[in-house]
């Protein structure tokens, strides 16, 4: 069953990486709901409506029709096997008589416990009661069912409890308390992360369109691949199975000998659809299309593109494109910062404020690790002994500025509120084309940059001193701009 997306719809990101659109039913998804209810388990259905139930019209329709203000649903839909949409997730409030409450329900398949789903529905569905002036959740909930009882304490909110006639009332307060963004910004932390890893980190690799002959787009990609000496199982697809490179390729996606984690679309954009599909079909979640032919060419190619887009959110799948030039990412090994392995820390600022937090989490960092840190400011420097008397002295034939001074001290009241003794803080004078010889030269197990987007560390670590890095050095470099982690690992 095919259902189309409502006048509200939305994507969300689950614990595994994976994401699931959520949309408002509609009257005419009734045949839909009562098949989701009854698929459910006979233990779900118990917890759900609280003994048996017959899963009639009665049941779904508060479902059905959602004016937010004084009621609303959102349904998760995923694909099945025949790649037709179904229900995999409802979650509906009601609201009560006292318009500061309403009554709110979930219910997710079984097969899907345990991704956070109801965590999300519950995040959104609130988000939406809240707009039309609700300010509290109630649910009733059988003190068996430890899994709902989790969801809600896990979201945030504040809550309540209170057990009378063998049923749980929990009462949730929908204000945007701190500790409700916290743990909103914990989960989408995570959710991200693992939605990336296989972009950034596959075990293997499946190129769509790989054609043995050389100056073709698909075939220098995967032989782009086997030269960056990527560690996992890389596979060519072309329509012959002609080898590329040398590899052994295939005809189709579905006969490689394993789901792969990343596949990369290198045919023409008439037929990314099918190769799409296809490869959804084989199991993968992570897509890079590079083909072109979308939302750049007009209409048609617009048209393509959203249904590009709802087949990937069909199968809870990520995508990278279309029409994009693909991914560049180190390998795992060179980027890996090693716990056992932190002995020295390179912490490099331009002396601007936001440098401050590059200070600062490198310092911290330094502490815990119980590492040396060494200071580089990536701007001409004199005689740096009088500012702290720490004994180290690195002198340049510049004078020192206002901003020098000040980044400078700022480093050393940072290290005594770090507990950086005297003896693990060096200062040392470079211009920003030295900080990779500096790495080097004091064996650096990871580098700390810090600027407010222009001047000598952002130009140099977005030109040359990255490409170093990566590429020379092979340092895990963390780049930290206005107060805000930007890049880790060596992907700069």
């Amino acid at each position: 069953m095919t259902t189309a997306l409502g006048p509200l719809a939305e994507d969300v990101l689950l614990r595994d990486g994976s994401t699931l659109r959520l949309r408002t039913p509609t009257p005419g998804d009734e045949d839909a709901l009562r098949w989701f209810y009854g698929a459910l388990s006979t233990e779900s259905r118990y917890l759900r409506f609280h003994g048996a139930a017959v899963i009639d019209h009665r049941v779904v329709a508060p479902a059905l029709r959602s004016d937010w203000r004084t009621r609303g649903s959102l349904l998760g839909e995923l694909a099945d096997g025949a790649g037709n949409l179904r229900p995999v997730a409802l979650a509906t409030y009601v609201r009560l008589h006292d318009p500061r409450r309403a009554e709110v329900a979930f219910a997710v398949a079984d097969e899907l416990h345990g991704r956070g789903i109801g965590t999300r529905l519950l995040e959104r569905l609130a988000t939406h009661a809240a707009a039309e002036g609700i300010e509290q959740f109630v649910a009733e909930v059988l003190p068996r069912n430890a899994a709902m009882l989790r969801v809600f304490d896990d979201a945030g909110f504040e809550t309540s409890r209170t057990l009378q006639g063998g049923v749980i009332e929990v009462v949730l307060r929908l204000d945007a308390a701190s500790t409700v963004l916290q743990r909103r910004d914990e989960r989408d932390h995570l959710a991200v992360a693992a939605s990336l890893k296989p972009f950034f980190k596959p075990a293997s690799v499946a190129v769509i369109g790989a054609s043995p002959r050389r100056g073709t787009i698909g075939g220098e990609l995967f032989r782009n691949v086997l030269a960056g000496d990527f560690a996992g199982a890389a596979y060519p697809v072309n329509r012959t199975g002609e080898p590329v490179g040398g590899v052994p390729a295939y005809a189709h996606v579905s006969r490689l000998p394993a789901t792969v984690d990343l596949a990369v679309i290198c045919v023409p954009g008439a037929h990314v659809i099918d190769a799409v599909r296809a490869a959804l079909a084989a199991g993968v979640k992570a897509l890079c299309v590079i083909s072109a032919g979308f939302a750049e060419t007009g209409a048609e190619g617009e048209q393509r593109q959203e249904e590009l887009l709802a087949l990937v959110r069909a199968h809870g799948a990520r995508v990278i494109g279309p029409n994009c030039l693909g991914i560049a990412s180190q390998r795992a090994q060179r980027s890996r910062v090693k716990e056992e392995a932190m002995n020295k820390i390179l912490i490099a600022t331009d002396g601007s404020s936001p440098a401050r937090e590059a200070v600062r989490f490198g310092l911290k960092l330094a502490a815990e690790r119980d590492a040396t840190a060494t200071f580089v400011h990536a701007a001409p420097l004199v005689d740096l002994a009088p500012l702290g008397g720490f004994g180290y002295t690195a002198t340049l034939p510049h004078e020192l500025t206002a901003n020098d001074t000040e980044s400078l001290e700022n480093a050393l009241t940072l290290a005594a509120e770090a507990g950086i003794d005297a003896d693990k803080l060096l200062l040392r004078g470079d211009a920003a084309d030295e900080i990779v010889t500096c790495a080097d030269s004091i064996d650096a197990d990871l580098i700390v940059v810090g600027s407010r987007g222009h001047g000598a560390i952002a130009n140099a670590l977005l030109g040359s001193v990255s490409r170093a890095v990566l590429r020379e050095s092979r340092r895990p470099v963390l780049v930290v701009r206005a107060a805000a982690v930007l890049t880790e690992g060596a992907s700069v």
